[in-house]
Parts: C-alpha cells; structure tokens; sequence
C-alpha cells in the first residue's frame, strides 16, 4: 500500500475554522454534504434496527450506509504505524489484508488487533480510525533476551520468559544461551548477573538451571562455574576478580565450585586423569 507511514503518531487536529476549512478542502462540499446524510442515515437505521425490522432489511441498509460513506470520502488512505522495529511493513498489510481506497467504515479494528497479536514480533496492539481516512496502529514489540535450549531445539525467548516463534533465529546466535526447562522464567537474572562483570560473561557459553534453584555456568574452555543458590551476585565478582588478577581461568581446570560460602573449590583434569580437588579458602563468598 502507498503512504504507508511506520513512525507516523496519530494526527491531533485543532479544533477551529482551520481544521474545518482543511477538512472541507480535502473532501469538497458535495461529499461533505454527503457524509453528513450518511451520518443522519446511520442514526435513523439504529432506531429501525430497535423497532423490530427484520435482519435482512439491517443488512442492506448497512451496505447502502458504506456505500454512502464511501462516496463521503470515508475510504482509506494512509496506514499510520508507531512502534514497529522488527516486524515488517510487508508483514503487518498482510495480516491485516487492507487496501487504499476500502470504505473505512467496514474495518472490524478487534480482528485487527487479534491478527496483529498473532505476528512473532507484536506483543500487543492497539487500532484506532481518524476520519476521514486514517487507520492507526499502535504496536509494542517483544525484546529477545536469549536463546532457550529445550530437548535439542532452540528458540528466541523475551524477557518475559514467552518464545518468539521465529523461523530463523540465527541472527540472534549472540544472545546468552540457557539450558533447563524453568531456564526462560529466570533468564532476566541471568543476563543481569552476566551483565556485572562484561569481560568475564564473554568467556561464558551457556547458562544451566540445576533443580530450579541455582545456575551453573558453562565457560570456554569447557570449565564448569557451580553458582550459589544464594548471592550468586557475589560468587560471581568473586569469580571475575581472580580471573583478571591471578589468571585462574588459564589453569587446566574442569569445574569451580562456588557453592561454598567461606571457600572455592577447584577440580582440575591431572595427567592420570582423574579429577583432583582443590581448596581455595578465604577466595570465595
């Protein structure tokens, strides 16, 4: 459709002589005079629809009401969008299935809103006409948060914790990745927690729900992170410190045990290859 406008917010007019004249100048005084029949007719069927006529008879002066309209000047002209960053211009005019020139009378805006809810990216609409021609859109978009691994299958979730159903999400390979089944419902802690110590959340790979309670996090290197149920926040500054001051992320180790409130635990891989234990006291939170 032409005059598809996606930044556009909602015309306010003035009332006044000014916006009267503009409005007389865009329609002319006949479809004028026409609009204002079509307005008194539409009245007049609601008295006939409460007397008791038949359907059939409301039908038809239904359809000569949007005919009237239509030759008023009451058809669509321009599609006012605010809001839209990720769904399509493409996307939104077929969903809604609206051409210049529709009598704009004839749009059911409840249907509008439940198709638009329906796109990947809209979390929630709201439309509204601005005679004589506009059909506004009020969108707000879901924000990706992270990626959700979930019995081999990946998928883009908001920071709500709800899926995007996106038929390809590798354009969002950067976000974070969580693993678990309650992982989507606690990954706004997560990504908080990584956003603490920038340079240390660029080693990390994935983040663990272990037993609904706590994460466990997954570094490069394939070194295990056990984070503390409680003050996690702690733990891992803790972590991001030794890391910078006393390279403990360049060691040969295989997990570090932060559970502990007095200590830090470390396993690492010895040339037997077996798992040996390490205490570091007074290093942890």
């Amino acid at each position: 459709m032409s005059r598809v406008n996606p930044n556009a917010k909602p015309k306010t007019r003035k009332k006044g002589r000014k916006t009267q004249a503009g409005l007389l100048q865009r329609i002319g005084w006949r479809r004028l005079a026409k609009g204002g029949a079509a307005l008194g007719f539409l009245g007049g069927c609601a008295l006939i629809w409460t007397s008791g006529l038949p359907q059939s008879l409301w039908v038809d002066l239904q359809k000569k009401l949007v005919a009237e309209s239509a030759e008023a000047g009451l058809v669509l002209d321009e599609l006012l969008v605010v809001g839209r960053k990720r769904t399509s211009q493409e996307e939104l005019i077929a969903a809604l299935d609206v051409r210049q020139g529709q009598p704009i009378l004839t749009y059911d805006l409840e249907s509008f809103r439940v198709k638009l809810e329906a796109l990947p990216w809209v979390k929630s609409a709201v439309v509204g006409r601005q005679l004589p021609g506009s059909l506004t859109i009020q969108l707000v978009e879901r924000e990706p948060l992270a990626v959700w691994q979930n019995r081999g299958q990946l998928v883009v979730i908001d920071q709500h914790g709800e899926e995007i159903p996106l038929s390809d999400i590798r354009p969002f390979a950067a976000l974070p990745l969580v693993v678990g089944p309650d992982a989507p419902q606690h990954a706004v802690e997560l990504v908080t927690l990584l956003a603490r110590e920038p340079e240390l959340s660029e080693k990390v790979v994935a983040g663990v729900r272990i037993g609904g309670r706590r994460w466990n996090l997954r570094l490069i290197g394939d070194i295990d992170v056990q984070l503390p149920e409680s003050a996690p926040e702690e733990a891992y500054s803790q972590l991001a410190r030794l890391a910078r001051e006393h390279d403990l992320l360049e060691r040969d180790l295989r997990v570090i045990d932060l559970r502990l409130p007095d200590r830090m635990i470390l396993h690492g891989v010895p040339e037997g290859g077996g798992d040996e234990g390490e205490q570091a006291k007074g290093q942890a939170t």
